[in-house]
């Protein structure tokens, strides 16, 4: 068998545009999966090569020079770079003194000009360029490497009078706009290179690509797209906060906007990219929810920062989740300490260098769940968010939490988190068309799959489902369409019209899908709904809201447990369970299932007047519980309240917690004994 060919992308750029030379590297090895049955696609960047000390870095025997390259891409924008020695470096076409970025250009130019390669990409940002006013050197030498920029784009790209182009560049002004245009530019010239040839079928992705109603994680960002623009503009936001001093970024967004896993599988594979930020080698991430930890968001938090994937180095310097918990609630400036020393362990297993750093990046996915865990007093929120600030403030931290939109008047309740989240805001929009295509087409593009081509009408599957995904949360209901057509692909993976039809389109597909895993369930189990979604629904101002249970309520084997593990099962996936075996949250995967699943929907309508008199009653309960001794009886109910309250009991019994009950009791006996009293 012959050797695969190997295609060299050269990356050429000065140390102001790191982020888009990372972004580069990314783009080369996706690309190096897509290709992967024509050639291997292979990135030559100066810091993953062995440099020897005993030459310079820009000698052949330390990196590879450009001309030996097939495609050669230059960034620029606003440094040209260290001048290199003039002995030994200079221009291959100019003969002038250069710097290292301008030497690779004109090597590669000058080897283009003589062999036709490699093929020459340039890149310049457009962002506008700041510096500090009071460092007077440093805002010179800006002036000075931004006079030099413009004077190699004057004497390569434009004509003597500069009004108009002698070579093509190409322009862009953030990172994502570079990152689309340098994966369009390279796929296309690399389409070129693969030619007429069979395309054959690469599968770089063996999972589902698509995640039904659950969010992406970390590890599905290789099949996660169609979010670009709000990925660098959340990452350039964080950044800023960053540099400001308080690393604290609140994200909001409608219900179904895609936030949790804009966070979860976009930002944080961004933040782990080395140097990304700043001088960052090393990035753990600690990803919870407030409602974890039997809904004690400081034990919560305690748990993701001893988890695998942040510090569990901290178990072995003797820290537990109760004392790191305690330390958290009682002294919250002194967990920098505990952090400290569990990212130092990090970085030294890590091999980090002495100028590189390591960094905790902490995740509150669902942050609204603060506000719904009914027996969270304001002083409990308080306490944690102040937790947050401290953590956001030691330089050690990243805190990144995503909220519903619709609690953001929530913030006013909690003056400690509206001065937190400050400017510190972004809003996740809802994606345009063509990141809709990206969503449907580009996980199918990795997973090896094809959408149906209907000849007679000229359309393809993909195509027709984007043109029907453009209202406002569509992405739930778009992402369960997704997975139930890949769970119905043929054996050669294509995803087909007959599917899509029978799923009742991107609308029905949702609730039809509930709709069959119910009916299919013995009539014993099916009477289990009514009371299943009245233990995993509130009502919160009006509308239906999404809560925890705990899992060891439905006891095995009961027919209410064999339709919570009906709608559990990996070919539903219509709830989820995360948490310890002794802890587990059950949870619906969306609340989408709400309004999609007519069933559903008409129960929790029926129900709503009793579930928010249940939430209502929760509340008093644990107000009057934690209440001083003396000043319980204040907090008992009667009259109306009361009659309402033992009507509920009545209809739902055993459904409602002991703790209602109790208060249910103590406020009729405080009614018997001031009767008892009037009367006498």
């Amino acid at each position: 068998m012959p050797e695969q060919q190997t295609v060299r992308i050269f990356i050429s750029s000065p140390s102001d545009v790191r982020p888009e030379r990372l972004k580069a590297e990314r783009i080369v090895a996706r690309l190096d999966r897509e290709f992967a049955y024509h050639f291997r696609v292979e990135g030559v960047l100066w810091e993953r090569e062995p440099l020897v000390a005993s030459r310079h870095f820009q000698d052949p025997e330390n990196i590879p020079q450009p001309r030996g390259t097939d495609i050669v891409v230059v960034v620029l924008w606003s440094r040209l770079g260290l001048p290199l020695p003039e002995d030994r470096f200079r221009g291959a076409i100019s003969g002038r003194p250069v710097t290292g970025t301008e030497w690779e250009f004109e090597d590669a130019l000058a080897s283009a000009r003589e062999r036709g390669i490699p093929e020459l990409l340039l890149y310049r940002k457009t962002a506008r360029v700041t510096a500090d006013l009071e460092d007077e050197s440093a805002l010179q030498q800006r002036i000075a490497q931004r006079t030099l920029v413009q004077d190699f784009v004057g004497r390569w790209f434009l004509t003597e009078d500069g009004s108009g182009a002698t070579a093509a560049s190409h322009s862009f002004g953030d990172t994502g706009e570079f990152e689309q245009l340098l994966y369009d530019h390279l796929r296309a010239l690399l389409e070129r290179r693969a030619g007429a040839a069979a395309p054959g079928v690469s599968i770089r992705w063996h999972a589902p690509p698509f995640r039904a109603l659950l969010s992406y994680d970390y590890e599905h960002a290789p099949v996660f797209f169609g979010r670009t623009r709000a990925r660098n503009e959340l990452r350039e936001l964080l950044a800023a906060q960053i540099a400001h001093g308080t690393a604290f970024v609140l994200v909001l967004g409608a219900s179904g906007s895609g936030k949790s896993s804009l966070v979860k599988a976009g930002l944080l594979p961004d933040l782990a990219l080395p140097g990304m930020i700043e001088r960052v080698g090393l990035m753990r991430r600690a990803v919870m929810r407030p409602s974890d930890q039997s809904g004690n968001p400081l034990a919560a938090l305690a748990a993701a920062i001893l988890s695998p994937t942040a510090l569990p180095e901290l178990t072995g310097l003797q820290y537990s989740h109760e004392q790191l918990g305690a330390l958290l609630h009682d002294a919250p400036s002194q967990a920098a300490l505990p952090i400290r020393q569990g990212l130092a362990e990090a970085g030294k297993a890590a091999g980090l260098t002495d100028i590189a750093e390591a960094r905790l990046t902490i995740v509150i996915d669902q942050f609204e769940e603060l506000f719904t865990i009914d027996r969270l007093g304001n002083v409990d929120r308080e306490s944690f968010v102040i937790a947050l600030a401290a953590l956001a403030k030691s330089g050690l931290a990243w805190v990144v939490a995503t909220m519903r939109s619709d609690f953001f008047d929530r913030l006013e309740t909690l003056p400690a988190l509206l001065t937190l989240s400050g400017d510190a805001r972004y809003v996740v929009e809802p994606p345009d068309d063509a990141e809709i295509g990206q969503i449907i087409r580009e996980p199918a593009l990795e997973a090896g799959l094809s959408f149906e081509h209907d000849a007679a009408r000229g359309l393809s599957l993909d195509e027709t489902i984007r043109q029907t995904a453009r209202d406002r949360g569509v992405l739930p209901l778009l992402s369960f369409l997704l997975d139930q057509l890949w769970q119905s692909r043929t054996e050669a993976g294509v995803l087909t019209f007959a599917a899509y039809q029978r799923l009742g389109g991107l609308e029905g597909a949702t609730g039809r899908r509930a709709e069959e895993v119910f009916l299919a369930q013995p009539e014993a189990v099916q009477k289990e709904l009514v009371r299943l979604l009245r233990a995993l629904v509130t009502i919160k101002g009006g509308k239906p809201v999404s809560r925890g249970a705990v899992l060891s309520q439905f006891p095995e084997g009961s027919p209410r447990r064999l339709l919570v593990d009906a709608l559990l099962d990996p070919e539903a996936r219509l709830l989820v369970s995360d948490g310890d075996s002794s802890r587990t949250q059950l949870r619906l995967a969306h609340e989408a299932l709400l309004t999609h699943w007519p069933r559903a929907r008409d129960q929790i309508a029926a129900d709503a007047r009793d579930l928010e008199l249940r939430r209502r009653l929760e509340e008093e309960a644990q107000e009057w519980q934690q209440a001083p001794r003396r000043e319980r009886k204040g907090r008992l109910i009667a009259g109306l309240p009361l009659a309402e309250a033992r009507a509920l009991l009545r209809r739902w019994g055993t459904e409602l917690p002991a703790e209602i009950h109790e208060f249910v009791a103590a406020s009729r006996s405080g009614v018997r004994r001031r009767r008892l009293r009037d009367g006498a």
